[in-house]
């Protein structure tokens, strides 16, 4: 997330997401009280492509309605606005694939510190 209005999100074969939740620790649990949010729009990267094995440009962004309300817990991504990177590492988190030969999806969120190039 990187406003009130917009999130990350990658294509899928069940086709566009409709909806997308915040604040989540686990994917097993639901509740009428969940931060669900409808997607106005899907904003594809204009080089992203889903043919062959290449990651480029592999993003998105989804404008969600209505806007997301921020708390102590719930905040937009940190993003660097400067080229003046001060840490050699950073973290990714999400309910990806745990390695490339994986089929399914963590059903926990999980983290990762990753090494800056």
């Amino acid at each position: 997330m990187v406003n009130n209005h917009a999130a990350h999100c990658i294509t899928s074969p069940l086709g566009k997401p409709r909806y997308v939740r915040f604040g989540l620790i686990t994917k097993l649990s639901y509740s009428v009280t969940d931060n669900i949010h409808r997607v106005m729009q899907n904003i594809l990267h204009p080089n992203y492509t889903t043919e062959g094995t290449s990651q480029y440009h592999d993003i998105a962004l989804l404008k969600i309605a209505p806007p997301v309300e921020f708390s102590e817990t719930l905040k937009p991504a940190c993003l660097n606005r400067a080229h003046n990177v001060k840490s050699p590492t950073a973290i990714a988190s999400g309910f990806g694939k745990l390695n490339y030969f994986d089929t399914k999806e963590s059903l926990r969120l999980m983290k990762v510190v990753l090494d800056i190039l």
